[in-house]
């Protein structure tokens, strides 16, 4: 529904939110059409036949894989095709100037992925560098444990 129709209420309910509830209360101002309670859904308020279901007035048709996108003008890739597949789209239709009308939602997975990919890249490198740093007080006090060995041994020889 468009924006113009809201629930009854909603600036009052948060909960409520923008959109359209049909208004079913026994003293509903809304319901009984009282003037300056809103807007009501009514056949009237139709989109035109020759523009209803278009996107920014472009004939779009929907795809799922790269082998559809021959002969068109505008796309809209399906939500059900992965983030791979539908960067490999968005890539073709670009090479052919195919428009692709829900791009934002691909490149936004994109950014995102790539953020969770150097976010784990930082982890796995502060985990090594943590190990290193380990080792290397182990390895430090391992060769001060061996020192003293060997300093009490000799002392211990030099005695007798």
């Amino acid at each position: 529904m468009s924006k113009r129709f809201k629930t009854q209420d909603y600036a009052k309910f948060k909960k409520l939110g923008i959109r359209w509830r049909k208004p079913s209360g026994r003293q509903s101002k809304l319901r009984v059409k009282k003037t300056g309670s809103g807007m009501l859904v009514k056949i009237g308020y139709g989109t035109a036949k020759s523009i209803r279901g278009k996107i920014q007035n472009a004939d779009a048709q929907l795809i799922s894989n790269v082998s559809e996108l021959n002969g068109r003008k505008a796309v809209i890739i399906s939500g059900s095709v992965g983030l791979k597949k539908a960067q490999a789209i968005l890539e073709k239709a670009d090479g052919l100037g195919i428009k692709v009308l829900n791009s934002r939602r691909i490149k936004d997975g994109l950014k995102s992925r790539k953020e969770k990919i150097k976010k784990q890249v930082g982890a796995v490198k502060e985990e090594k560098k943590e190990a290193k740093e380990t080792t290397a007080t182990e390895n430090k006090n391992e060769t001060q444990k061996t020192t003293e060995k060997a300093a009490t041994e000799t002392a211990k020889t030099t005695e007798m």
